[in-house]
């Protein structure tokens, strides 16, 4: 055997073998610990945590310190929640390429949920946009608890909307081709793009109802 193909035959050996060792500590995982309780002093909420990763049986319900607003943030008091396929990852911790973000072994970040909706319930002192009370919505990983801190850039939805905000069918628009803006206090500059827009996502999806049969000649 030429030297240059022994060459060839031990690299491809050691990448094997970094390949086979790498995939093994991505793919192991670690036990549940338990839930560290919060300090003694501090306020309390009920939140969803998750000590390590697997099926939904892993997720608990516990009490943890509440979080207190930074002078460029909200704190929220969640309505409403909801679970979206990044959950499930994180959950799962797959795919297994995904961990060196999620935790390698065990979650980093033991909280749970994004997507919420809820009501301002303080806000911090370089907060000038929002005030408590006012109904808002967006994205904050731990949004399976009562509370969370959010940095100003959270969004106002119109009050029939609120808490369908969190249920996924805003994603679900915005995925059809719907502008953002349609429905919500943007309102009646956009009304009619995003009209316009909503009849060619529909023809889109179904190309069938967009054609007209020809009349005869």
């Amino acid at each position: 055997m030429k030297l240059r193909s022994r060459i060839l035959v031990v690299i491809l050996t050691v990448l094997g073998i970094a390949a086979a060792a790498g995939a093994y500590v991505l793919s192991s995982t670690s036990p549940c610990g338990e839930v560290e309780p919060p300090p003694a002093a501090a306020e309390r909420m009920k939140a969803v945590v998750h000590q390590c990763y697997g099926s939904p049986d892993v997720l608990k319900i516990v009490e943890v310190a509440r979080p207190t607003p930074a002078e460029n943030e909200v704190l929220v008091r969640i309505r409403a929640a909801s679970v979206n396929p990044a959950d499930w990852h994180e959950l799962t911790g797959t795919p297994y390429l995904a961990r060196p973000a999620m935790g390698i072994g065990a979650p980093s970040s033991t909280r749970f949920g994004t997507d919420y909706a809820g009501v301002v319930e303080a806000v911090g002192s370089n907060v000038t946009k929002f005030k408590p009370g006012d109904e808002v919505f967006g994205a904050r990983s731990g949004s399976m608890a009562e509370y969370v801190t959010k940095r100003r850039s959270v969004d106002r939805p119109e009050a029939h909307e609120h808490h369908v905000r969190a249920s996924g069918r805003d994603s679900d628009r915005r995925r059809h081709g719907t502008p953002r803006g349609c429905g919500t206090k943007d309102g009646f500059r956009r009304a009619r793009r995003c009209s316009s827009t909503a009849r060619r996502a529909e023809s889109a999806r179904s190309p069938c109802r967009s054609r007209k049969r020809s009349a005869p000649r």
